[in-house]
C-alpha cells in the first residue's frame, strides 16, 4: 500500500484529500504544518508527500530543504499550489511535480502512482 502525506494548513484540504485517496487505497497521513510533518517523516517514511507551497511558519520550500536534507532517500514531493510556477528561486522544488488547485482527485491519485513508480 502506497503511504502518502498531506501538508496543507487548510483543514478542509487534508481532509477531502485524505478521504479521497484512503478510499482508492492509499495509506494516508496528514499534517497541517511543515514542522508536524517533518515529525511524522521522521517517525515513519512514506512514499510520496503533497506539499502546499503557501503555509505559514514553514512555508513549503522550507520543509523541503530540511526534509531533502535529513533523508537519506527523500520520497518524490508533489507540489500542491494555485501558481503554475514555484517563486523565482525555490530551486529546492526543481524535479518536483505539479498539481493545481482546485484538483481532480483521481488526477491526483495517477500522479502519486507514477512518481512513487519513477522512485522505485
Amino acid at each position: 500500500m502506497t503511504r502518502v502525506l498531506v501538508i496543507d494548513d487548510d483543514a478542509s484540504i487534508r481532509e477531502i484529500t485524505q478521504l479521497a485517496l484512503e478510499s482508492m487505497g492509499f495509506d494516508v497521513r496528514v499534517a497541517a504544518t511543515g514542522l508536524h510533518a517533518l515529525e511524522s517523516v521522521a517517525r515513519e517514511p512514506v512514499d510520496a508527500i503533497l506539499l502546499d507551497v503557501r503555509m505559514p511558519l514553514m512555508d513549503g520550500a522550507e520543509f523541503a530543504r530540511r526534509y531533502r536534507a535529513r533523508t537519506e532517500r527523500p520520497a518524490p514531493i508533489i507540489i500542491l499550489t494555485a501558481a503554475r510556477t514555484a517563486a523565482p528561486g525555490q530551486d529546492v522544488f526543481a524535479g518536483s511535480r505539479y498539481v493545481e488547485k482546485p484538483f481532480d482527485l483521481d488526477d491526483l491519485a495517477r500522479v502519486i502512482n507514477e512518481v512513487v513508480a519513477q522512485a522505485a
